[in-house]
């Protein structure tokens, strides 16, 4: 899981406008280059057992999709592909996150504050995540 001291978060933008209308993100996406080796760093300092940076994905934990940072280290960490809550879930999350800034449903800051703070809270409200989410003790 992600350390919000490796990992604090960073924003670019909470500007509705750019976040909805702002082009690909693309653009704001660092090169591999870079990812692959900070991967590789974070890896380690996370202290996480598996070491093999092709079971992570460096995702940004402000995504993109709603005004994240992109080539910060602050908004960078190695999120797994496997177990529960995945980076395939975190991934629908960021879509629908944006989603709902762009109809008014959510602000930018609302939604950068949840999925920063923890994004697992908006899996209920997803067809198809929520169904693969079993509550536990700590819920």
């Amino acid at each position: 899981m992600r350390s919000a001291v490796c990992t604090p978060g960073e924003v670019r933008t909470t500007d509705p406008n750019d976040i909805c209308h702002g082009g690909s993100t693309k653009q704001f996406r660092p090169p591999s280059s870079f990812t692959d080796a900070l991967k590789r760093q974070q890896l380690i300092a996370y202290g996480y057992a598996d070491t093999n940076p092709a079971d992570y994905e460096e995702d940004h934990l402000i995504s993109l999709e709603i005004g994240g940072s992109g080539a910060d280290s602050k908004n960078l960490w190695p999120e797994p592909h496997a177990g529960k809550d995945n980076s395939f879930d975190k991934d629908k999350v960021k879509n629908w996150l944006h989603r709902q800034i762009c109809s008014g449903a959510m602000t930018p800051a609302e939604a950068q504050r949840g999925i920063s703070t923890d994004w697992r809270q908006f899996l209920p409200q997803l067809n198809g995540v929520a169904a693969r989410r079993k509550k536990s003790n700590d819920d």
